[in-house]
């Protein structure tokens, strides 16, 4: 049986996806036109039972974070080469 995860991010945002195959298309859209968003207010519901939606959500804030991360780092050393050009 497939279950449903429902990501929250705002009161009028709530991204809704299967747990057997989660699809983080909207989420990473979302994330990454809303840089100053705190990830911090996600939360996570489901409906199955089982679903240890903490831990999901634990896991999820930490790649967001990690991401977040390499991109300001890239952006950097982007910016760094570009003046270097100059």
């Amino acid at each position: 049986m497939e279950n449903k995860i429902t990501i929250i991010l705002t009161e009028d945002k709530k991204i809704e996806m299967s747990s057997d195959t989660p699809d983080f298309k909207e989420l990473a859209k979302f994330i990454c036109d809303n840089p100053d968003y705190d990830v911090e207010r996600i939360k996570i519901e489901c409906d199955d039972t089982e679903f240890d939606g903490t831990s999901f959500r634990n896991a999820l804030l930490e790649t967001i974070k990690e991401v977040r991360k390499s991109l300001q780092i890239d952006k950097s050393s982007f910016l760094s080469q570009k003046e270097a050009i100059k």
